[in-house]
C-alpha cells in the first residue's frame, strides 16, 4: 500500500465543463464583493500544459470539483483519473 497527501499535486485533464467550471470559481465570490462596492476577482482560465494536464493540490480539486461529480453528471475530467508523479507516492511502514 502507498500514501499520498492530499497537499500533493495531481495532474487532469479536464473537459469543457470542468473548465467551465474553473472560470467561474469565483462567480459567487464576486457577487458578495460587488454587492460591498469592492472591485471583483477576474476570472481566469486554468493553465493546461503541453500535454493537456491541469495541476490542482488534490484538496482543492476537491473542493471545486465536488459537488460536480457523481452518476449521471457530465464529466469534469477527461478519463476520470488523477496522474501522479512516482516520488509522491510514499510507501507505508509496516
Amino acid at each position: 500500500m502507498k500514501i499520498f497527501n492530499i497537499n500533493e499535486i495531481v495532474k487532469v485533464k479536464l473537459t469543457p465543463f470542468g473548465t467551465e467550471i474553473y472560470y467561474h470559481k469565483y462567480d459567487e465570490v464576486n457577487k458578495a464583493i460587488i454587492k460591498r462596492h469592492g472591485k471583483p476577482i477576474e476570472p481566469k482560465m486554468p493553465k493546461i500544459d503541453n500535454d493537456g494536464f491541469t495541476e490542482f493540490q488534490l484538496w482543492e480539486f476537491i473542493q471545486l470539483y465536488g459537488d460536480h461529480i457523481g452518476l449521471g453528471i457530465p464529466n469534469v475530467i477527461v478519463d476520470n483519473n488523477f496522474y501522479i508523479e512516482d516520488s509522491k507516492l510514499m510507501e507505508v511502514a509496516e
